[in-house]
Order: C-alpha cells, then sequence, then structure tokens
C-alpha cells in the first residue's frame, strides 16, 4: 500500500510512539497514555477508512465495542456520573489501540531486533538498580526503599514511592519473552533462562506478593507449555538465590514466603482484601445488571448500605471481577470472563497437542503472551483498578503484541516487514 509523505510520516510517529509506551510506563500513567492516544487518534482519522483487519482481530473489535458501550450505559446511569462516565468515554482510545498496532507493523519496516533491545536495555538498568537499593538501601539515583513494616522494606528502585516494581516486570517479561522468540537472535533459550532468574529475583525483593505469585505461574505454564529446554537450569539457579535470600534476609522470608503460606491456609490475601470483597459484592446485588459505574466503587463503599466494616472502603476492590460486578454489572462481568475462558481454553488446548499428541505446533511467541494475557485476567488473586489507566495500557498493549503474533503466523506481509 502507497502511502504520501505525509502520511509515512504518521506511521513514523506512531511506530517510535509505540516503542515509547515501555520507556513511559517508568514514569507513571501520563506519558505512555499519551502516546497511546496519539497512536490511537493517528489511526482513526488518518488510516482506519483504509485498512483491512482480520476477522480474528474484527470479532474482538466488535466484542470491545460491545464492553464500551456497556461501560456507557453503566456511567450514564451512576450516581457518580460525572467521574464515572469520564472515565468511560475515553476507554475508546484503548479499543482503538490494538488494530492500530497491527496497522503498524503491517505497513512498515520494523526491526524486531531493535524494539528487544530497546527493552532489554530498560529492564535491565530497573532490575540492576533494585539489585543495588536492595544491596546498598539506595538506589542509583540515591532513593531509598519504603519500609512497609519493622521487618521488611519493599523494594521500588526507580520507581520511588510507587511501589509498582515487581508488577512493572512480571507485566513487561511476557511480551519480552515473546519478542526474543520472535527476533533472530541466536541463543534464544539460553536468553531466556537468564532472564527467568534476574527478573524473578527482582521480582521477589519487591515484596510483592501478588507480583511474585503472578512470575510464578507465568514460569510454571511457559516452561511446561513451550519448547525450549534447559528448564533444569531455571530451577535450579533461582531458587538457590531465593533460598539463599531467605536465609540472610528474615524480612523477605517472613513477607514472602510465611506471609504467603498464612494467607493460602486461611484463604484470605489479607482482612482488608476480604472486607473489600464484601463490600463490591454488596454492590452487585443492588445493582446485578449494569453496576453502579466505572470508578465508583471508591465513592460508594463508604455508604453505610454497602459497607462491610472499618477498612471495607478502598478505590478499588482489589479483585478484577468483583469490580466488574460491581461496577458494571453482570453485562462487564461476562463479556471479560468470556475473553478470560476463551484464552484458558486455547491454553489447554496447546497442553493437549503437546502431551497427548507430542507435538508443538505454536510458536513460544504465541504461548508466552497469552500466558501473559491469562496472568492478567487471573480471578484468584488481589488485581489493581480495573479501569486504572496505567494497568490499562499494560493490558492493552499486551493484547496489541498477541494479535500481532496472530497476524505474524498468517501475514507474509509482516513476516517481511520484520
Amino acid at each position: 500500500m502507497k502511502f504520501s509523505t505525509f502520511q509515512n510520516q504518521l506511521l513514523n510517529i506512531s511506530y517510535y510512539l509505540f516503542c515509547l509506551i515501555p520507556v513511559g510506563l517508568v514514569t507513571g500513567p501520563f506519558l505512555p497514555d499519551l502516546f497511546l492516544t496519539i497512536i490511537s487518534s493517528i489511526y482513526l482519522f488518518f488510516f482506519i477508512k483504509i485498512d483491512k483487519v482480520n476477522k480474528f482481530t474484527k470479532y474482538f473489535f466488535y466484542v470491545s465495542i460491545a464492553f464500551y458501550f456497556i461501560i456507557i450505559f453503566s456511567s450514564l446511569l451512576s450516581e457518580v456520573i460525572f467521574v464515572s462516565f469520564k472515565s468511560s468515554f475515553f476507554y475508546l482510545r484503548f479499543i482503538i489501540f490494538i488494530p492500530a498496532v497491527i496497522f503498524i507493523f503491517k505497513n512498515k519496516k520494523i526491526s524486531i531486533n531493535s524494539l528487544l533491545y530497546l527493552l532489554l536495555l530498560i529492564s535491565i538498568i530497573i532490575i540492576f538498580d533494585s539489585y543495588f537499593q536492595y544491596i546498598f538501601k539506595t538506589n542509583i539515583i540515591g532513593l531509598e526503599p519504603t519500609k512497609i513494616s519493622d521487618y521488611d522494606y519493599r523494594i521500588t528502585g526507580l520507581f520511588g514511592k510507587d511501589e509498582i516494581l515487581g508488577s512493572y516486570l512480571s507485566k513487561i517479561f511476557p511480551v519480552i519473552i515473546t519478542f526474543v522468540f520472535l527476533s533472530n537472535l541466536k541463543f534464544k533459550e539460553l536468553l531466556t533462562i537468564f532472564l527467568f532468574v534476574i527478573f524473578g529475583i527482582s521480582i521477589f525483593i519487591s515484596s510483592e506478593r501478588t507480583s511474585f505469585i503472578h512470575f510464578l505461574i507465568f514460569s510454571f505454564l511457559f516452561l511446561s507449555l513451550s519448547s525450549i529446554k534447559y528448564k533444569k537450569f531455571f530451577f535450579i539457579f533461582f531458587f538457590s538465590i531465593i533460598l539463599l535470600i531467605i536465609v540472610n534476609d528474615s524480612g523477605k522470608k517472613q513477607r514472602m514466603i510465611l506471609s504467603l503460606q498464612n494467607s493460602f491456609k486461611n484463604l484470605e490475601f489479607s482482612a482488608y482484601h476480604t472486607l473489600h470483597y464484601k463490600t463490591a459484592w454488596k454492590m452487585f446485588l443492588d445493582r446485578r445488571i449494569i453496576g453502579h459505574g466505572p470508578k465508583s466503587f471508591r465513592y460508594k463503599c463508604s455508604s453505610e448500605k454497602y459497607s462491610s466494616g472499618k477498612g471495607s472502603c478502598s478505590t478499588h476492590p482489589h479483585n478484577t471481577y468483583l469490580q466488574l460486578l460491581a461496577e458494571t454489572g453482570l453485562l462487564g462481568f461476562l463479556i471479560i470472563t468470556i475473553l478470560f475462558t476463551l484464552i484458558l481454553i486455547k491454553l489447554a488446548k496447546i497442553f493437549f497437542i503437546k502431551y497427548f499428541y507430542k507435538k508443538n505446533i505454536y510458536y513460544n511467541s504465541e504461548i508466552s503472551i497469552l500466558i501473559g494475557l491469562f496472568i492478567y485476567l487471573w480471578p484468584i488473586s488481589p488485581n489493581g483498578n480495573f479501569f486504572n489507566n496505567w494497568l490499562s495500557t499494560f493490558l492493552f498493549f499486551q493484547a496489541s503484541i498477541f494479535f500481532l503474533c496472530k497476524e505474524i503466523k498468517s501475514n507474509q506481509t509482516i513476516k517481511k516487514n520484520i
């Protein structure tokens, strides 16, 4: 497809902004959201009419649009209509982002290796900085770890006061592994095992329990479903280092091992999380079909009608599906649940083909990002605010990579471009 000079410039801008999203995510929600919004706007106003979207992406787009209209309708009926509608109305930018990314890769020469090098550079700087902060109690720019109890400090590294080091690394990791296997690098499998070890250690010392659980789930699933070798090396090196840390650091042992054991034993992550869940459930029972509107939990949870006791109020209920039930009702909940179920079925299919037919017909790149999305929508663990800009950018960034993998598998044009 031939483009004018102006259109080529817009494609270049979109591509560079796409590359900058992982960098922007380190700084907070504003920059990555801005980059994503510009990419979506360029596609919407200049390219959407001439784009030929494949059936797979088109079906997802239609489902996403249905979800969009559900949250719009929910917001219009919300008692906090201004806050809720502002969040819902601009949610369209995330939905448009996916076909926009596919369009960029179909129509521009892309270096997957360069993208991978950028991601590795960012991640290694963040990881090295976290190790530095853990050992010396200050990072490379003088920031100190955050004290979270009498016995432990949360390593935040370059994120400063934002306690999201583990969250960032656990979410960007599936993207990096995907690009490793899309690249033409040698020794991909050895590089993958090395990345597993250094990412896992950094996530562990961040003291973010949910992120560490997500990393372990990803590790187990990817190493089980992929075709890579050297799996034993990961388990030997990784768990040897983790053992060394907990033997010499009682704080990490208490936070990351003993407290998790108690959580599993008591079937609750914390008493506060349980109160949040109960409050969200009461909100759902009051408006079952359409909910109270996105981002309404923080305004409704203090109401005597929904309160479940002291500490039951927060900005969100810390579980994606309970938040969807409370804020979007059954309609919004069912759409995300169906998407999660489809991902689960796909992973089950990969497992069945590998272990019963002894075949590996799926690319490691596709498996990695699919597991990343599976974990993002995993229902049995605490989650951030589903409508949070930073988290939504991560979700749709991952989703765009997944659809890109699907296109690469079937589209010869993209194969030539990368």
